[in-house]
């Protein structure tokens, strides 16, 4: 009988053993999410909290009056060299056709002193060239960063408001394949830049 009796606590033992082995091994189990569950949440999560939208460039190239007034005055900047390049090659082209004029009436001194005259201007002709090429790069990129600027200051507001995770540049040579008309927020875009810039400038004058 005793010995019956410490058989069967050994049993119950074992039984209790492997009842709490189960158990925990179960909860463990319960608590990894299956590998359905994790596509699930990822698929979730790429097509319901990620927003993304566009702008055409070209459109708000065209459109956007304050990058309509920097092309304008780099365009009269770029008219202007090309204006004062001309009256110096006039000039040149004139002094030529003057001594030409003269021949051989000119003295080898007369004649020196063309050379070295037709010289500085040549010289002067091509470092006005130089300089002003160098001028109008700076010009240009130094303006063309005001206008990214005040884009890249409004969309922070604009996709801030309405939720946007990114928001994107478009044109027809770049690689996107497919853009979905619903996404293309180019309208308002336009729309709210040329009412903060006419907003900007009315403040100025007051």
């Amino acid at each position: 009988m005793k010995n019956f009796l410490i058989g069967l606590n050994i049993v119950l033992l074992l039984a209790v053993g492997v009842l709490y082995y189960l158990f925990f091994s179960a909860k463990k189990a319960d608590s990894k999410p299956s590998m359905a569950n994790l596509v699930s949440d990822s698929a979730a999560v790429g097509t319901g909290s990620v927003k993304m939208v566009y702008f055409e460039s070209d459109s708000l190239e065209k459109q956007y009056e304050y990058y309509k007034e920097v092309r304008s005055a780099l365009r009269q900047k770029d008219e202007e060299n090309v204006r004062k390049l001309t009256n110096l090659r006039n000039e040149f082209n004139n002094t030529v056709k003057g001594y030409q004029q003269k021949g051989s009436s000119m003295t080898q001194n007369e004649q020196t002193q063309a050379q070295q005259t037709l010289q500085q201007m040549e010289s002067e002709y091509q470092n006005t060239a130089q300089q002003q090429q160098q001028d109008m790069q700076a010009e240009s990129m130094r303006r063309l960063q005001e206008v990214k600027m005040k884009i890249q200051d409004f969309l922070k507001d604009y996709a801030k408001e309405k939720g946007f995770v990114f928001v994107f540049g478009t044109n027809e040579y770049d690689y996107l394949y497919y853009k979905d008309p619903s996404r293309d927020i180019t309208a308002d875009v336009v729309r709210l830049l040329n009412e903060r810039y006419k907003a900007e400038k009315s403040a100025k004058k007051k």
